[in-house]
């Protein structure tokens, strides 16, 4: 009995764990011969094969569906239904960027070009000095900066400005002090943030680790958030992280990632190309490499 062949790539779909179901139908009588290969390209990124999962139970044999890891916003997927014996029988190509619904952009970056252009905006990052508010104070100024990037990014901001302080309750007895609060309640991260117009000394990371101590030892639900200690710099070139072994941090260090001009000037290019999980690579890849070198001496010295 003759059937003809049939199959298709349905339009693909972003799911809010920013992973992308792909739809895929073949007539019955063949399914079975064909298969889905899919490519991921993440920018300068190296390309990755696709992995996919099993097809979704209780779909026919007609519909069936694979999703993908999670991918970033910037990347790329192309996709191809193979036939054994006719080879490729469809493909398609989409960015990720373009599959996001409306209703979950982000419009703070868009709305703050209105009233900052993207040159000015780096010029002020690299070059706070040359901006300065009715005071003539270009710190308060760069922190507001900072607040502005880290909101085009999804975070809700507070910049502390003169209450940066902690005191002992009914005190003037400061015990650190803490430039901006910043929190993602979609991924759960709260940022404590400093910021330095010039290189940060030493002193600055002990001081974030005071506070960090000071805000979250005895607060309630702060396992249920990732804290990240940050600093931001207008300095041409820092280092990207300071690893630092505290009286609490036990076995895994505390790891302080570093946002000099370079790093400011990447996150603006993230946020024109719609890179919205730039940021949180950047607090957490130096995480996952510790973890990653932790676990294999484990693994070694067992």
């Amino acid at each position: 009995m003759w059937a003809p062949v049939f199959a298709k790539i349905s339009e693909p779909r972003w799911n809010s764990d920013q992973s992308v179901t792909i739809s895929y139908q073949a007539h019955p009588l063949v399914k079975s011969q064909f298969w889905l290969r899919a490519k991921i390209n993440e920018g300068h990124q190296e390309q990755r094969a696709l992995g996919l999962s099993p097809a979704v139970p209780g779909k026919t044999e007609w519909d069936m569906e694979v999703q993908t890891d999670s991918v970033t916003e910037a990347a790329r997927i192309d996709t191809i239904l193979v036939h054994e014996n006719l080879g490729i029988v469809a493909g398609n190509a989409f960015f990720v960027a373009n599959l996001i619904p409306v209703t979950n952009v982000n419009p703070m970056w868009s709305l703050l070009q209105r009233f900052c252009s993207v040159d000015e905006f780096e010029r002020l990052f690299t070059s706070p000095g040359s901006a300065q508010d009715s005071e003539n104070r270009p710190q308060r100024l760069f922190e507001l900066r900072i607040s502005w990037l880290l909101v085009a990014f999804g975070f809700t901001c507070f910049v502390l400005g003169p209450h940066e302080c902690i005191r002992d309750s009914g005190t003037r007895v400061e015990r650190g002090s803490l430039d901006l609060l910043a929190f993602h309640e979609g991924k759960r991260v709260l940022i404590l943030g400093s910021c330095k117009i010039n290189a940060p000394k030493e002193s600055d990371y002990d001081n974030l680790v005071n506070v960090r101590a000071l805000l979250l030892q005895d607060f309630a639900g702060a396992d249920s958030f990732q804290t990240h200690m940050v600093v931001f710099t207008a300095a041409a070139e820092t280092r990207l992280y300071k690893t630092l072994e505290t009286s609490s941090s036990g076995w895994f260090p505390r790891v302080i990632p570093i946002f000099d001009a370079n790093r400011l000037r990447a996150a603006i290019a993230a946020l024109q190309n719609h890179h919205q999980d730039w940021i949180f690579e950047q607090l957490t890849v130096r995480i996952q490499d510790l973890a990653q070198a932790i676990n294999s001496n484990a693994v070694d010295s067992y």
